[in-house]
């Protein structure tokens, strides 16, 4: 059974919580898919962050609604939990 991680009241999965830090790292806050095959792998995992509240949708330059951002008062929320967020995702680098 896989591990949940309870963050601001909302369970990940550490796939979750490693494409969360991601997207809030690696790309600056904002992800923009730009191939359908790349979005819809991460379709679920995504949609979930955006129901839990950690992401939210938005158009792209093009008016698609193909870009993932995590919104200003989100920030304030992962930010005590960044030490978490970072063991979660080493032990998942390690196995």
């Amino acid at each position: 059974m896989e591990q949940l991680i309870e963050i601001n009241k909302s369970k990940l999965t550490a796939l979750e919580l490693q494409l969360l830090a991601y997207v809030a790292g690696e790309c600056a806050g904002v992800l923009t898919t730009e191939e359908d095959v790349e979005a819809k792998t991460l379709r679920e995992p995504l949609d979930q962050l955006v129901l839990s509240g950690f992401l939210e949708r938005d158009r792209d330059h093009s008016g698609w609604m193909n870009t993932w951002r995590v919104p200003k008062d989100m920030w304030p929320v992962l930010e005590p939990h960044i030490d978490m967020i970072h063991s979660v995702i080493d032990g998942i680098a390690e196995a």
